[in-house]
């Protein structure tokens, strides 16, 4: 399971020393446990990524990912698994700023022994010449939309759903349904619980939420109510939306609530746990980050990497070639941190047009292959509707007793939410 924290980077400096060297920076080792970039070299970045926002009036030169993966899915000791890592942080960022040139630089060493990247998109769009994303931002369930995209095609753990009306990525991928703009009173079976996911989802994000009790809390600013129930083998969540009086709210005779095992495998009270570890570890690294702010330490560092010269960021790591139709070649070698590995493309200004021209072909394969699985998507789902309305074919019978709905005999509250 991985998770995610989008942060608007000021200075592409702090994020890019950060991720290769820490803070206060160590020039002595590199931090990159892996990485892909498009740009030669740490300097490279940093230097490509000011020139592209100078004069444009924009407040921040980039846009910076914390992508952090499950201790349990992966072994930061196994360098086949932290490679997959670094690709996951690599298509993450093609996914939500195609056109932006990116750097990713994957972590072991966090406390809590979770593997993350560092995913530093410049904030400037080859192929429009605008902000990366046109300057909308990055709200959090497009990215966690577009992260669960890439893990599903990667054959990793996805932030999963149960396979009920949102499934598959979240209705909308398959439907293309914003449920921001919806309203609680708009709500009904089909939609009511990824908007409720969509709520916990923002709630954990919140950096006050740093154990399950004061989750319970923000959660309920966002009109959702989440308690834990003790059971004979193990603790287990509840979910609900609720009224501004504590009182779930209903379609008909539907209950907004859900056990945490039926609104997805990543609401259960043990991975819930779990997330909010990594986002808070996230949060810290993302805190250390901007902490270099615009100070003499920036400077000092910024000047030391100019020293260094075009040195890679660590070793065993991948750029993209630079060459027209380039692909993700492997360079350099020997111990991490080693420094001076082979340079084979150098990214700048007079190959924006190849780059864009690869950028291109990848959006139109992935956009491919999402349809692919849309079309799938759609036929499993339908199959599934079908064997619904079949269900309630042979329940039909039913719906002759008093206040019994064909399909949708009332079976108690199964939550204990009030």
């Amino acid at each position: 399971m991985s998770v995610t924290k989008v942060s608007p980077s000021v200075r592409a400096a702090a994020s890019i020393i950060y991720a290769y060297y820490g803070r206060p920076a160590d020039f002595s080792r590199s931090r990159a446990a892996g990485e892909l970039s498009d740009f030669a070299s740490p300097m490279d970045a940093v230097e490509q990524m000011e020139a592209m926002t100078r004069g444009t009036g924009r407040k921040n030169q980039a846009l910076t990912i914390i992508q952090s993966f499950s201790k349990e899915e992966i072994d930061a000791s196994d360098p086949e698994q932290l490679a997959l890592v670094t690709e996951a942080g690599y298509r993450l960022a093609r996914r939500v700023a195609p056109g932006s040139p990116c750097v990713v630089v994957t972590h072991d060493d966090s406390e809590g022994g979770h593997p993350h990247n560092h995913i530093i998109i410049a904030n400037h769009d080859l192929e429009t010449g605008m902000a990366a994303r046109g300057g909308q931002g990055l709200r959090h369930h497009e990215l966690a939309g577009a992260n669960d995209a890439v893990m599903r095609e990667m054959g990793l753990q996805v932030v999963a759903r149960t396979e009920l009306a949102h499934d598959v990525n979240r209705s909308r991928a398959v439907e293309k349904t914003d449920l921001s703009q919806l309203s609680v009173d708009e709500l009904d079976k089909s939609t009511w619980r990824e908007f409720l996911a969509d709520r916990v989802d923002e709630a954990l994000q919140d950096s006050r939420s740093v154990d399950l009790d004061s989750l319970a809390e923000v959660a309920k600013e966002h009109g959702v109510s989440i308690r834990a129930k003790t059971g004979k083998r193990a603790t287990g969540l509840t979910y609900a939306l609720v009224d501004e009086n504590g009182v779930v709210r209903r379609n008909g005779r539907s209950k907004f609530a859900s056990t945490g095992t039926k609104l997805g495998a990543d609401y259960t009270y043990e991975e819930v746990l779990v997330s909010i570890q990594q986002l808070r570890e996230a949060e810290k690294e993302i805190d250390d980050e901007q902490g270099y702010g615009e100070g003499d330490e920036l400077s000092a560092a910024v000047a030391r990497l100019a020293a260094d010269g075009p040195r890679r960021g660590g070793a065993g790591t991948r750029h993209r070639d630079g060459e027209a139709g380039g692909t993700v070649g492997v360079s350099g070698g020997g111990d991490r941190g080693a420094g001076e590995g082979d340079v084979h493309a150098r990214f700048d200004s007079g190959q924006h047009a190849a780059l864009r021209a690869a950028l291109a072909r990848e959006r139109t394969e992935r956009d491919r292959e999402d349809a692919e699985r849309d079309r799938a998507d759609r036929v499993r789902r339908a199959r599934r509707e079908a064997a619904e309305r079949r269900k309630r074919e042979r329940r039909r019978p039913l719906s002759a007793l008093p206040g019994v709905e064909a399909g949708e005999a009332d079976r108690g509250d199964d939550f204990q939410l009030e």
